[in-house]
């Protein structure tokens, strides 16, 4: 069973960590300098800690999401993140269930090009891509139905 409580400054470094793997993988380095977007995520991060919820099994940490509602209605998926050893084990399916329940409009998220695993797992969810929002990242977007699950 998962159990969603707030994130703390504990959990930054963890998230930042994973965040910057991501970074260093799948940024081009001639369009944003890793190390300058490394020190804006862990900036942007501590500026939304009190979004961002710790999900653990069996008391231990496994995964991390927060969900930010902006002007226009829609609803930024700001963070889902499942550590390693927690992956292939349905777990993001959970939160992401989790998350879509709880949104309000439509949900967005920010995911590298690059990155298929990530894509594939949202759009296997019924996320599509509505736009690209640079040469390295595209906007995946999805409706959550009544029933809390997407469509």
């Amino acid at each position: 069973m998962l159990v969603f409580t707030k994130a703390d400054q504990d959990d930054i470094p963890v998230i930042y960590d994973l965040y910057r793997k991501k970074v260093l993988r799948y940024e081009d380095p001639t369009v944003a300098d890793p190390q300058e977007a490394s020190a804006a995520l862990l900036d942007a991060l501590n500026g939304r800690l009190s979004l961002i919820e710790k999900v653990t099994v069996d008391s231990c940490t496994a995964a991390y999401c927060s969900l930010k509602n902006e002007i226009d209605g829609t609803v930024l998926l700001c963070d889902l993140l499942v550590l390693p050893e927690y992956r292939k084990k349905g777990i993001g399916s959970e939160v992401l269930a989790y998350c879509m329940k709880k949104a309000d409009g439509m949900v967005y998220r920010y995911v590298y090009t690059k990155d298929q695993t990530e894509r594939s797992f949202y759009e296997n969810r019924g996320f599509r891509i509505v736009r690209m929002a640079s040469p390295t990242r595209c906007v995946l977007a999805c409706t959550p139905s009544r029933k809390g699950r997407s469509r």
